[in-house]
């Protein structure tokens, strides 16, 4: 999720019974290569969004209207993360705050 009208999908996944379609006004399509390297794995204030340096994400991200933070993780994609790996979900009364 991106913000409350725009998410980023895989579509292999999608037709393995994810929901994206239909939900969403917008969406953000991720190709093979991109989901190779987590692509998809990033950090949006509904605004900015950071994300995997380099690629077809951050072109797509502002292209949508965001203002993409594109940042070197790739020592922490040897182990399988990316940026939003990189934050703390908390949780005040029932809202989501997820902080960098």
């Amino acid at each position: 999720m991106l913000d409350a009208r725009t998410a980023a999908y895989y579509r292999p996944l999608r037709r393995r019974g994810g929901r994206a379609g239909g939900l969403l006004p917008e969406l953000i399509e991720a190709s093979d290569e991109d989901a190779a390297v987590l692509g998809l794995n990033a950090v949006s204030d509904g605004r900015t969004s950071c994300c995997r340096a380099g690629g077809r994400p951050g072109r797509q991200l502002a292209a949508a209207g965001f203002e993409p933070v594109p940042v070197d993780l790739s020592e922490l994609l040897k182990a399988g993360g990316g940026p939003k790996c990189c934050t703390l979900e908390l949780r005040d009364g029932g809202e989501r705050y997820d902080r960098v």
